[in-house]
């Protein structure tokens, strides 16, 4: 027997092997494959032995990983273990190898060349998932911290020409970075006029805080808006004086109420009972 035929007879009973994979997959119950369909697991065996195969024949990873490249992803982000696959990658080997072993006892020469193609093509599949895996878990952190940006960082509409912008949390210039960028995109897209910036869940307000104030106050004011900057309290108002911080140029008021009422006395408008 030589490689070529090796390999044919390995393809001929690829179904075998793909219906043995399916009961040792079962029976180590693992969470990657648990309720997938019995056909569908039929499907993935039969691909990923076939490109396997193929690659064996080419002496080099290609089909394989190509296999890997299209349904990993999707599964990574599903919740996928790596090492789940990994076994499966494994386990696919092993059920080959006892094949080859029992086919090739007389041919030391057509073993180790088996031996040494299948760990090669394996061992670049391994690096390829981990990859993979890698690349998808920076996509979910990517997205998860934009989320969150969102949610420290809304701009609400008021009224019409009139949002608020509520602050919560510490302040660096990072997140300066985001709520410059949420003020100037706010004020563009709903045509605003005023904006009010709540600063009462602000723990700390300090120089670099209020250049950063001043600083989107400036923003927003090429945009043609003013900025009213709501929720200074005893304490923060007297840590502003010591610190020398001008907010010439920005409107002030002690909580969202009065900024409301300030900005729409801006309009000409104003709040008044029924009747």
């Amino acid at each position: 027997m030589n490689q070529q035929e090796l390999v044919s007879s390995l393809a001929h009973n690829i179904p075998v092997f793909a219906e043995n994979l399916i009961v040792d997959l079962q029976a180590r119950q693992l969470d990657t494959y648990a309720g997938i369909p019995r056909d569908t697991l039929l499907h993935m065996m039969t691909g990923a032995l076939t490109a396997f195969l193929n690659d064996i024949l080419l002496d080099e990873p290609h089909f394989f990983n190509d296999y890997w490249k299209l349904v990993t992803p999707a599964r990574a982000e599903a919740g996928a273990k790596v090492d789940d696959m990994f076994d499966a990658v494994f386990m696919s080997i092993d059920k080959l190898n006892e094949y080859v072993d029992e086919h090739t006892r007389d041919d030391p020469v057509l073993q180790n060349w088996w031996l040494r193609t299948a760990y090669t093509i394996a061992h670049s599949t391994m690096l390829l998932l981990s990859q993979i895996f890698a690349n998808v878990r920076e996509k979910i952190i990517r997205q998860q911290d934009a989320h969150i940006r969102e949610l420290s960082t809304p701009i609400m509409p008021l009224y019409h020409g009139i949002l608020a912008l509520p602050l919560v949390g510490a302040f660096d210039a990072h997140r300066a970075g985001q709520v410059m960028e949420t003020l100037l995109s706010g004020i563009s897209q709903q045509q605003a006029d005023v904006v009010i910036i709540d600063i009462t869940g602000v723990p700390m307000v300090d120089t670099n805080v209020a250049n950063y104030l001043l600083m989107a106050a400036r923003a927003a004011r090429l945009l043609g808006a003013q900025i009213i900057l709501v929720g200074i309290s005893a304490e923060i108002a007297q840590t502003l004086v010591q610190l020398g911080a001008d907010l010439t140029g920005m409107a002030t008021r002690a909580n969202l109420q009065s900024g409301i009422e300030y900005a729409l006395a801006m309009q000409g408008l104003a709040i008044a009972p029924r009747g």
